[in-house]
């Protein structure tokens, strides 16, 4: 049977029928290791699979740009296309773990790949991932960082929720935004300040959706068994915010 290597590169050949086996092969494979007691079986394929992940080849000929002297060394190119390698971080969602996270971190600044690397940190349900996902907030634009904030206002980590408080300032507003949704999730009744804030600034459209996020900490408070520190958000925005839906749903909720 051919390598996990050889059937990762098999993704881009030019014949489907090779390509839609390929892709069986390699999902048969971390289905077969799915299972909780087939850690190291897990592992080694999560290592195999960010390895190639990873992978990088000499440019090819001819590839040479024109502003860059003829003495200079090219960069390495990513052996297997974006495609293939997004397919492959589809896989590791499956299996990853904290120990492919030291692998796995620095390709978020992978342009081609980095919001699919995101995805497979959002999986790993730990403070490690959480650690690598504030790292790569400093990669890029504002709409990449919104995805990392959204991945973690999922994930309950102190670190998170320090840096979603970071982040609630920055000049982007919809990096803003997507930071008190993050802090909405939190059972953290000293969150409201930061929410409360931005219902006071900006345009319509963002305090609107700081008046939502601020019922959804409400709930999360009322869930989490803090139903004083709910109620108390609750008759706030029934009392004091402008009109609006959030003023409807300022209650605890059903069920």
């Amino acid at each position: 049977m051919a390598s996990i290597g050889e059937q990762v590169a098999q993704l881009d050949d030019r014949d489907p029928i090779q390509v839609s086996q390929a892709r069986r092969l390699l999902h048969t494979a971390a289905q077969r290791v799915s299972d909780r007691a087939k850690q190291t079986e897990r592992d080694a394929l999560a290592d195999e699979l960010v390895s190639e992940l990873a992978a990088t080849v000499a440019a090819p000929a001819g590839s040479r740009v024109t502003n860059v002297p003829d003495s200079a060394p090219l960069p390495a190119v990513p052996k297997h296309s974006a495609s293939a390698r997004r397919f492959v971080c589809e896989l590791l969602t499956r299996i990853a773990g904290d120990f492919q996270i030291p692998a796995l971190g620095p390709l978020l600044a992978d342009l081609e790949i980095r919001d699919s690397v995101r995805c497979v940190l959002e999986s790993i349900p730990t403070q490690v991932s959480a650690l690598a996902l504030i790292k790569g907030l400093r990669e890029a634009g504002p709409e990449f960082h919104v995805g990392v904030l959204n991945a973690l206002g999922r994930q309950r980590w102190s670190d998170a929720m320090a840096a979603l408080k970071l982040a609630a300032e920055d000049p982007d507003s919809e990096v803003r935004s997507a930071a008190l949704d993050g802090l909405a999730n939190f059972p953290e009744v000293t969150n409201d300040k930061w929410i409360v804030a931005a219902t006071q600034t900006g345009t319509p459209r963002e305090r609107s959706r700081a008046q939502a996020a601020r019922v959804r900490l409400a709930d999360t408070l009322y869930w989490f068994g803090e139903t004083k520190s709910a109620a108390a958000i609750y008759q706030s925005i029934a009392a004091d915010s402008p009109a609006g839906p959030w003023k409807r749903a300022a209650h605890p909720p059903a069920g």
